[in-house]
Parts: structure tokens; sequence; C-alpha cells
């Protein structure tokens, strides 16, 4: 079963994440300013409220979860493939998303 997963993680904690973590994520929202992220693969904004949290640099970390292999590649969810092709169109990659969950 794939599913929609969010992660509450800082700031960096999430740039230090490997390119493998990445295949799978579909944005990364901050909440008082755009988290900084060195060449994005994936949709980044805020959403200019603040966190309820202690972190000052908390993100949402909105993820597809649930089968290993799942990768989202060219806007369609596909079988594990290299790394390359797993970069995508945000507007895609979220559209993707909702096709995956309904």
């Amino acid at each position: 079963m794939t599913t929609l997963e969010l992660d509450y993680l800082p700031m960096e904690q999430i740039a230090a994440r490997p390119a493998l973590w990445w295949r799978n994520v579909l944005g990364v929202v901050g909440f008082t300013k755009p988290p900084h992220i060195e060449t994005p693969r994936v949709p980044v904004t805020a959403s200019m409220t603040p966190s309820l949290g202690a972190v000052d640099d908390l993100c949402e970390v909105w993820r597809v979860a649930g089968d290993a292999h799942l990768e989202l590649a060219n806007g369609t969810a596909s079988e594990s493939r290299p790394a390359r092709s797993a970069a995508a169109e945000p507007s895609t990659r979220i559209a993707l998303a909702w096709s995956i969950l309904r």
C-alpha cells in the first residue's frame, strides 16, 4: 500500500539527507521562511505561519511511502530506476501523489 507521509524535520537534517532519500519526496515546506536547499529536486515553499514547536528551522517534508521500490520518475510511479531519472517537474510530482492516494 502506498501512503502519503508527513515528517517534521529540522533543516540541518534535511540538508544532510543523501540523494537516494529524495526519490520519494514530493515537497518541503518551511514555516516562517522557505528552507534553503541547494539545488532542490522538489518544490520548496513556506507557509508563513510560526511553528508550534521549539525548533525554529522545522520543516514539513511530504513523501510517498509504502512500497520500498516505488520511485517518482517523470511524473509517474515506477519501479526503481537510476537516480538521474528520479527528478520530476514539481507540479507533476504533486499531481502524482494525489493520483496514487485516490
